[in-house]
């Protein structure tokens, strides 16, 4: 018994010590697994990897080609740079032999074949986890593709994990069962390349159809992993023949090394392996040179999609980290620990500041008008005066909540429906003549922003494209070359600060601006490129757009701040930072920068830096714009009360006035009470202050929406005013949910992800939406109805 409980000890140390020697590759699958399996975005990436695509090269899609590329990238690398750190291992495990017994090297490897399990990491467990890893890799996507929503009958998490580990023990015995039997078959090679030759054909005869279905894709992988096991097996018997080989020409001439012999001497690798060796260093050439194209190309990027790149930036960024890992055993030297102190030491060049425009003229943002200049314009040029006092004319005030793409595409889709609906109704009053102000914040500010800048050029736009025109502009991939950036650039920046490549923020700004430079004769352009003073409020002492609030917070204290072409008085609006005043008098930023600097939400974009300040998603403090919304309503009604003394001109103005507060969501708007559950004593001593933090986020929004609701109630019943509240929804109430046929398979809605890319799928749900929602039905119904 106690022979057994040793024994039992003994494995789990040498497991955990070969846990953390082979830690970069093991980290690459709980990534796989946390982006493949548990984020609804990285379920969504997979299904549009299965969808329709144009990217073809004489009607080949080479995407799914790159993909498989980037499989076998991924799962090579991780096996074959596991195995130099194993050799690299048992080579200095042999030296210490040689040190302590003074012996040989041929004694020294008898007497390690025979002891090797009095070292902290044995042999066997060193032969063993480069295989562990390189499987795994196939693993992870295998049952990442059964549990994708594309799947006919997607399994659950419980049945993923359960499989994942029963299917890694019999890995373990395929593996060995190949090597112990079939490779010292003569057929074993010839089998080896029959399904070689049948994948790579399958390969190509799928890459000539625009999809593909979810079982094929898996068949796909399956055959590969095939190939992937019948390789890592066939390299014993050719490494054999090869130490045979090599053996015989050392006996006849000795020769000098050449280069790729003593970097394989460098690394312990035995020269046997020179094949495999050689294989390696051009798969990982391959594989860089993809990642550095997706880095640099923006177009390239996006061809390829997430799904591959993912992957292929896995693959380049654990042989990195196993290069550091080798080179630590080698030197018995933690190099891992060095660069991170490195990267505290040498991080603090600024490497996030928001991108500027340098001008040759001011910027004449302290010429913006402040709130009345602006309202009185406003009613002056929709000559409210002349209305019969018994007529209210409406007013709208929109704020959309964040939500990246899906937030952006679902707040443009609404409101462009809204101006397209009011076109083929009336040109003379359109649902844009109403619209006072927008608020938005992350995504919900990028679809507001994109409706705001269709605007600029309203009076040419008169048909009924801008649905069609914002939706074509938000559904572009935003995710692909922001993420290369961040797996890319700004993962080794902090120690090497190349200034010439921009950061991944700057990236998904970048990726705005290229897509409005898309031209489409069946849409408007959408003007993100140009600068923020290009969109002024008043022009000529008019009105020429409504009033754009982009909601963004101060890191360093939490204060929030607005990018808006108003002058924000400080009385106002609770003394919100003014960014656009941060800028100076001859810097400018884009349309663009000022949509993203509310959509930074870590890690995926930085905190941006102006002067000394740093901005982040305004959603960390209002994450649908309620609050400035009611700051504004509130002035307008402090205007018509100071007016009201002298019986003025605005304060009859103000009197025809309905006040509509139009508020755009995309996420489930009634709560969940089973989020609420017993908390495990560890989880609260150790979690409390960061679990209290992640939920009064989530709260503050909350309490901030209920109390602009409360504050439009009570000027509906106390102020004198008529106010509306109206919500539209991306998500279903219960109501809806009761009779939607979708029921019948699913126990609530299923979710929309949340992500700067989006399946056909996703949008095609959205678009569904779009045209089913009451409560925008109704609001269409109500402006078709209404006369000017």
């Amino acid at each position: 018994m106690k022979q057994f409980i040793s024994g039992v000890l003994r494995f789990i140390s040498q497991l955990s010590k070969s846990i953390w020697l082979f830690f970069p590759g093991i980290i690459f699958l709980l990534f796989g697994i946390f982006c493949f399996w548990t984020l609804g975005q990285g379920k969504d990436i997979i299904v549009a990897f299965t969808e329709n695509t144009s990217k073809t090269i004489f009607s080949i899609n080479y995407t799914r080609i790159i993909f498989f590329v980037a499989i076998g990238f991924w799962a090579y690398v991780s096996w074959y740079s596991a195995r130099i750190v194993s050799y690299i291992k048992k080579t200095r495990q042999k030296d210490e032999i040689k040190v302590i017994s003074r012996t040989n090297e041929e004694t020294a490897e008898k007497e390690y074949a025979a002891h090797y399990n009095i070292f902290e990491v044995g042999k066997n467990f060193l032969d063993e986890f480069p295989r562990i890893i390189g499987n795994s890799c196939f693993l992870v996507l295998e049952l990442a593709l059964l549990q994708s929503p594309a799947a006919l009958h997607a399994i659950s998490s419980a049945v993923t994990w359960i499989s994942f580990f029963i299917l890694l023990i019999v890995l373990r015995y395929i593996n060995k069962w190949v090597n112990d039997k079939l490779a010292m078959k003569s057929s074993f090679r010839k089998l080896f390349f029959v399904l070689l030759f049948i994948l790579i054909a399958l390969i190509i005869i799928t890459s000539l159809f625009n999809t593909i279905y979810i079982l094929t894709l898996f068949g796909l992988l399956i055959v590969f992993h095939v190939v992937f096991i019948l390789y890592i097996n066939l390299r014993r018997v050719r490494m054999e023949r090869k130490a045979e080989q090599v053996m015989l020409v050392q006996k006849e001439k000795q020769k000098e090394p050449n280069m790729l012999e003593r970097l394989m001497d460098y690394f312990c690798i035995p020269r046997k392996e020179i094949g495999y060796f050689k294989w390696s260093l051009f798969i990982g050439i391959s594989g860089i040179v993809l990642y550095i194209a997706s880095i640099i190309w923006l177009s390239f990027a996006r061809s390829i999609g997430p799904f591959p790149f993912i992957i292929l930036a896995f693959g380049v960024l654990l042989a990195f980290g196993n290069i550091v890992t080798a080179f630590s055993v080698k030197f018995k030297v933690n190099f891992h620990f060095i660069l991170l102190i490195l990267a505290f030491v040498l991080g603090f060049g600024e490497t996030h500041y928001v991108r500027t425009i340098d001008l040759q003229t001011n910027n004449n943002y302290e010429s913006r008008p402040d709130l009345k200049a602006y309202l009185t314009a406003w009613l002056h040029d929709r000559n409210i005066s002349a209305l019969p006092d018994s007529m209210k004319y409406d007013m709208y005030f929109v704020m959309s909540n964040g939500g990246a793409s899906r937030s952006g595409y679902w707040t443009a889709g609404v409101l462009g429906r809204l101006e397209d609906a009011s076109l083929i109704h009336d040109k003379t009053n359109r649902f844009s003549d109403h619209v006072f102000c927008v608020s938005g914040t992350s995504g919900g500010g990028v679809g507001v922003a994109t409706f705001f800048s269709l605007l600029r050029n309203k009076e040419l736009h008169t048909d009924a494209l801008y649905a069609k025109s914002a939706k074509a502009f938000l559904k572009q991939d935003y995710f692909t070359y922001t993420f290369a950036r961040m797996l890319g650039p700004d993962f080794f920046n902090y120690i090497f600060h190349v200034s010439a490549v921009k950061d991944r923020a700057a990236a998904l700004e970048m990726s705005f601006e290229e897509s409005s430079h898309i031209k489409n004769d069946s849409a408007y352009e959408v003007p993100f490129y140009d600068t923020l003073s290009k969109f002024p409020a008043l022009k000529d002492g008019r009105t020429y757009l409504p009033i754009l609030f982009i909601n963004t917070t101060r890191m360093q204290d939490g204060n929030p701040g607005i990018v808006t072409n108003l002058k924000p008085d400080s009385g106002i609006f609770n003394e919100r930072i003014d960014v656009l005043n941060l800028l100076g008098n001859n810097k400018d930023i884009s349309l663009t920068s000022g949509a993203i600097l509310g959509a930074r939400f870590p890690y995926l974009s930085p905190a941006g830096r102006i002067a000394n300040n740093y901005f982040v998603d305004g959603g960390y403090f209002d994450n649908s714009g309620a609050g400035v919304i009611q700051e504004t309503i509130r002035g307008i009604l402090n205007i018509e009360k100071e007016d009201s003394m002298g019986n003025g001109t605005l304060y009859t103005q103000i009197k025809k006035l309905r006040f509509n507060v139009l508020h755009i969501v995309n996420s489930p708007v009634e709560e969940d009470s089973s989020s609420i559950v017993k908390v495990p004593p560890i989880k609260n001593d150790l979690l409390s202050p960061i679990l209290t933090i992640e939920g009064a986020y989530d709260m503050q929004t909350t309490v901030n929406d209920m109390r602009l609701i409360n504050y439009v109630s009570d000027i509906n019943r106390f102020g004198g005013h008529q106010a509306v509240y109206d919500r539209i929804s991306l998500y279903k109430d219960s109501t809806e949910w009761s009779r939607d046929p979708l029921r019948t398979r699913f126990n609530k809605e299923p979710s929309y992800a949340m992500n700067w890319f989006m399946s056909d799928t996703l949008l095609r749900r959205i678009d569904n939406r779009l045209i089913q929602n009451p409560q925008l039905n109704n609001l269409i119904n109500y402006f078709e109805q209404k006369e000017p």
